[in-house]
């Protein structure tokens, strides 16, 4: 069985991410076949698994990221990425986030204020510096929504791999 908990990247506001940490209970046999298989192979099919769940998640983040009524372009659901952030001999690191880079130059950057919400701020001045924004947390949601799904995808392919690694 495949089993998620949900936790919090590195927050800043050049990056922001959900990702999932995934433990697969009662595995015993499959962590040995993982052992066995070279370690290339092992990297690849890992890689391969979880970019099977971020692919789930994904899509479904992008129907939950907002447009503005009447024909936003979508910007931020089309800058809506996953990722692989870390790879380790028998683990990956998964998640799904926004493209990124210097503020105002990817078109994803505003990712972080819509998902966790503005406070209001005031300038120098005294003067309000903008709107207050509720969040709009679009990858808890697709998370709550596609999880299983995504965990099914992600143990299919381990699933699958082992099988090939145990034939040939």
């Amino acid at each position: 069985m495949v089993g998620a908990d949900l936790y919090r990247g590195q927050r800043g506001a050049a990056h922001m991410s959900v990702s999932m940490k995934v433990r697969i209970e009662g595995a015993g046999r499959l962590q040995m076949k993982l052992r066995r298989m070279p370690q290339k192979v092992r990297g690849r099919l890992l890689v391969e698994a979880a970019n099977a769940w971020g692919r789930v998640i994904r899509d479904s983040a992008r129907d939950h990221a907002p447009r503005r009524p009447g024909g936003d372009s979508g910007n931020l659901a089309r800058n809506i990425v996953n990722v692989i952030t870390k790879k380790a001999d028998t683990s990956v690191t998964a998640g799904v986030s926004w493209k990124t880079g210097k503020a105002s130059r990817t078109p994803g950057f505003y990712g972080l204020f819509v998902h966790e919400g503005t406070r209001e701020r005031t300038r120098k001045s005294g003067g309000p510096t903008g709107a207050v924004t509720k969040p709009h947390r679009f990858l808890v949601m697709a998370q709550d929504e596609k999880g299983d799904a995504a965990d099914r995808a992600m143990a299919a392919v381990l699933r699958r791999g082992v099988e090939v690694a145990a034939r040939g």
